[in-house]
């Protein structure tokens, strides 16, 4: 016996084209426009399935937000599209992160394109506390703070102006003028079978104090996994 009323409640559904955030329930065929409506309301214990698109996020920081995505909290949670055509685009905003991921546990990301921030002209970006326009800003395409038990599986991570993937409490902690030694760590995390592409690629080792050791790094980690990843056009692997 295939229970299919079982599975229909375990998958929320997101569909940039027929999608509808107003109208869209999670364990129904109802589904979302967008990634980050899906995520805040499906719940724990679940799948969340891309369809095959792009989708497309901009937006202005700081006075906006700081990512496009936050995960924040969240448990169990397997977030899947359709290989490399669900492509999660934030290649025209103004700074920040595409998916900001903060105490969650048992995430997994897999068959998806995240695209990063590419724009990289440093004047037009305010002083963040270094006395230079841009200084203080090293943005990952994605950011794992203080969670546990995140895989990453069959991704690509593609055009991002600073890092692919990184703990999050390293740049803070070398930042705050602390070494990578003592910062929490954000542990058991996998990243498998990803592919890495033009990461880092307007930066240049001549940079603005402590991050320069981290500008411009396909995966910043803090004792993870990586296993079967390749890098291409990036200014640094790991």
């Amino acid at each position: 016996f295939f229970n299919t009323n079982f599975l229909q409640l375990q998958t929320t559904y997101v569909d940039a084209i027929n999608g509808d955030d107003t109208t869209a329930r999670p364990g129904t065929i109802k589904a979302y426009r967008s990634v980050g409506a899906a995520i805040s309301n499906a719940p724990n214990d679940s799948s969340i399935y891309i369809k095959g698109t792009n989708y497309v996020y901009s937006w202005l920081f700081p006075s906006n937000k700081i990512s496009a995505i936050n995960i924040y909290n969240r448990t169990n949670l397997t977030i899947y599209g359709d290989n490399e055509v669900s492509t999660i685009d934030g290649s025209g905003q103004f700074g920040g992160s595409v998916f900001w991921i903060s105490n969650c546990s048992g995430l997994t990301f897999k068959d998806l394109v995240i695209r990063g921030y590419t724009n990289h002209n440093w004047l037009a970006l305010p002083d963040a506390g270094g006395g230079a326009p841009g200084f203080g800003y090293n943005w990952a395409c994605i950011d794992i703070y203080k969670s546990a038990h995140i895989t990453f599986r069959n991704c690509a991570i593609i055009d991002c102006v600073d890092q692919g993937i990184q703990d999050a409490s390293v740049y803070s902690g070398l930042m705050a003028g602390g070494g990578i030694t003592n910062i929490p760590s954000t542990n058991n995390i996998l990243i498998t079978g990803c592919r890495f592409y033009n990461i880092g690629n307007y930066r240049s080792n001549i940079s603005f104090g402590a991050i320069v050791q981290l500008d411009g790094t396909a995966i910043v980690p803090t004792g993870w996994t990586i296993e079967n990843c390749y890098f291409d056009f990036c200014l640094r692997g790991i």
